[in-house]
């Protein structure tokens, strides 16, 4: 599922990942942002599907899909994420409810 999203006011579009932990962003995304990816440490290490993948922590200001805003998410940067951008489960979590249905997302702040 993919969903349309603002973060920090830019538009941004997510591969919704419930198998992803938090949100994780390309470094083109992040830049578009206004995240300074030059001065990131990527000293940390994520486990994924492809293997594992060196990443930054980041926080977001803003994350908002549809109506639902929230504030000071965790996020990775990850050169090695390529062009696609996850809504992990820290996202997912702050959630009352998530469900699929009839091929629709279906979100409840």
């Amino acid at each position: 599922m993919w969903a349309r999203a603002e973060v920090n006011g830019k538009p941004v579009t997510f591969l919704v990942d419930s198998g992803a932990s938090v949100i994780g962003l390309s470094t083109d995304t992040a830049r578009g942002i206004g995240i300074d990816v030059d001065k990131l440490r990527y000293d940390g290490v994520v486990q994924t599907a492809n293997g594992s993948m060196p990443v930054a922590r980041v926080r977001l200001d803003r994350v908002q899909v549809g109506p639902i805003v929230r504030d000071n998410l965790t996020a990775f940067v990850a050169p090695g994420i390529g062009d696609t951008n996850v809504l992990g489960m820290n996202f997912l979590n702050s959630l009352s409810a998530w469900r699929v249905e009839d091929g629709w997302l279906i979100l409840k702040p």
